[in-house]
């Protein structure tokens, strides 16, 4: 299952603040589309409603492909990695 946050965040463009839904999990295999959105670096990209400007919001995604036996999780560069997780196969 695929998971979404709510979070607010000020338009780097005009400052104007809103909330924009970001992706926070996504499984590629219940929702295809999502992978393609992560290949082209479109996943968590919004607008702001105020003066329309575009951009990626970076966060941390966990990312699972079911049927590849993949899960692992998308961080920023120079993210905390706080404690380390631990997946083995028989979790997927």
């Amino acid at each position: 299952m695929s998971s979404r946050q709510t979070v607010e965040l000020a338009c780097p463009d005009c400052s104007h603040p809103a909330e924009f839904a970001l992706w926070t999990g996504v499984n590629v295999t219940l929702e295809p589309e999502l992978k393609h959105e992560v290949l082209r670096h479109e996943l968590n990209r919004v607008q702001c409603p105020e003066c329309d400007a575009e951009f990626a919001v970076i966060t941390t995604v966990v990312y699972h492909d079911m049927e590849a036996g993949l899960m692992v999780e998308l961080r920023p560069e120079g993210a905390d990695m706080g404690e380390e997780r631990e997946w083995s196969s028989d979790a997927l």
